[in-house]
């Protein structure tokens, strides 16, 4: 509240938690393309006057109580204040800022590792189906896509594939800010090494036995060296 004050902000804590139960009420559900139909972000914004390491804390635990309710948001914004002439925060520059130089890091990464983590695993969970995500480049041995739209999720496809085309990808695994995945269907006859290596329970022998093994007239064949739960999620065909 002291910080709230001394800057003149707009927003209370329990006014911002409404604010975001009022948007999951109406937006939470799931669309076609495997997100959430609408989520609110949440900036917070350091450096201002009165900011202490309870700024910081209060910070992180309203983020939790986000998550302990059970809502989502599409992101959390972690900046510094810029300071400009005329402006209340030009007296103080950036003052705040080196002083509280170390909180802001150890905080920034508490907050990306106990709430952006779990809080993407709960907006995408392992095994949704991404649709429509446009490759864009290769890089790191992988490739990267995500969807169209504002602030839309990065996906890491970790084998090469062509770029320029329009795929649906199922998540498999998760970062701070993104989350790794394969395409979907799976043609088990053309896959590459990587994405095959890449599947959970798939170990790399088992990859080199269907490399080996191909081509495969049916599905039914395949059967016999990937389970059927998998083959369903991830439409393996031939």
């Amino acid at each position: 509240p002291k910080v709230i004050k001394l800057n003149n902000l707009k927003v209370y804590p329990e006014e911002a938690l409404e604010a975001i139960r009022i948007v999951n009420s109406v937006g939470a559900q799931r669309g076609y393309n495997g997100l959430p139909h609408l989520l609110p972000g949440v900036n917070f914004v350091y450096g201002l006057k009165g900011e202490t390491e309870e700024t910081y804390q209060a910070n992180l635990d309203f983020m939790k109580r986000v998550l302990e309710e059970g809502l989502m948001v599409r992101r959390i914004n972690i900046r510094q204040v810029m300071a400009f002439p005329n402006t209340p925060m030009w007296e103080v520059g950036n003052a705040v800022i080196r002083k509280n130089k170390r909180l802001f890091k150890v905080y920034k990464r508490r907050m990306r590792l106990e709430v952006d983590l779990p809080m993407l695993k709960r907006v995408v969970p392992t095994w949704t189906k991404l649709r429509g995500c446009y490759v864009e480049k290769r890089g790191g041995g992988g490739t990267y896509a995500r969807q169209a739209g504002s602030y839309p999720i990065l996906v890491y496809l970790p084998y090469p594939r062509a770029v320029r085309e329009r795929i649906d990808v199922v998540v498999l695994k998760h970062g701070f800010r993104s989350v790794v995945g394969v395409e979907s269907p799976i043609n088990i006859n053309k896959a590459h090494r990587k994405l095959l290596q890449s599947i959970p329970g798939l170990s790399k022998t088992v990859a080199l036995h269907i490399l080996k093994r191909r081509p495969f007239n049916s599905v039914d064949e395949v059967k016999e060296l990937i389970p059927r739960d998998l083959i369903e999620k991830l439409e393996i065909e031939v």
